[in-house]
């Protein structure tokens, strides 16, 4: 939270759907309707950004989302610290999609293989402390990310879900976690993009069958699950 002209304001506002209408209202007026204002991203949950992500290779040395990283005096150092919130979080939604040797080789190491980072895992889907004042994703959507991987073949042995496994269960249930998981990978019509842009299913607005943003969005495979023999489906 910050204060303006003597109000409180809350900086995520600016992310929000509400302010994008807000704006868009402004710049349209002012510019007779020439100016159009609305977010390619407003229908995507986070997971279902990190999905898409995954299908291009060319941004995997470069891009970045680490606080740490980001400084006005500028870093020469690594992108991801792998240790703060963000990093953890965006490990986190990258795991149920991307290969995991591609994932590693983005980060360096394995955030989900250290325990010293459960609690900051446990405080991203909601099982200790409170949300970090980072610009993560929603608590649920974190959890169902981790329920995700306590399924899968890659990442369910890993020291991190094996820890908070029976606390992720017990407070959520299968049931709610599935239906959560479900939702981040189903497209929101709670946007804002003209309808130019969505024919076709198309975002950028080319309405090109080669379009790469097109194929991008189209239906992915399922994440490879892992069902061991001594453990039955009701404890997956």
């Amino acid at each position: 939270m910050s204060e303006f002209d003597g109000r409180e304001t809350n900086h995520q506002y600016s992310k929000s759907l509400g302010f994008e209408l807000l704006i868009a209202s402004i710049l349209s007026d002012a510019t007779g309707g020439a100016l159009k204002y609305y977010s390619l991203l407003r229908p995507y949950s986070e997971a279902r950004i990190a999905s898409l992500f995954t299908h291009e290779t060319k941004f995997d040395r470069v891009f970045s989302s680490c606080n740490r990283n980001f400084r006005l005096t500028g870093n020469d150092g690594p992108l991801w610290c792998g240790e703060c919130p963000k990093c953890h979080f965006v490990f986190l939604i990258f795991a149920p999609f991307m290969a995991k040797d591609r994932l590693l080789s983005i980060f360096g190491q394995n955030l989900l293989d250290n325990l010293a980072n459960e609690a900051s895992f446990r405080e991203l889907s909601g099982l200790a402390g409170q949300k970090p004042r980072e610009c993560v994703g929603e608590i649920l959507e974190a959890a169902a990310c981790l329920y995700t991987l306590t399924r899968h073949a890659d990442w369910h042995e890993a020291a991190v879900v094996r820890a908070i496994k029976a606390d992720l269960f017990a407070q959520y249930g299968e049931p709610k976690l599935q239906a959560a998981m479900a939702e981040c990978l189903t497209d929101s019509h709670d946007h804002h993009i003209p309808r130019p842009c969505r024919q076709g299913g198309c975002l950028c607005g080319l309405k090109n069958p080669s379009c790469s943003m097109a194929q991008a969005a189209r239906p992915f495979p399922p994440p490879p699950f892992s069902r061991p023999a001594s453990r039955t489906s009701s404890s997956m």
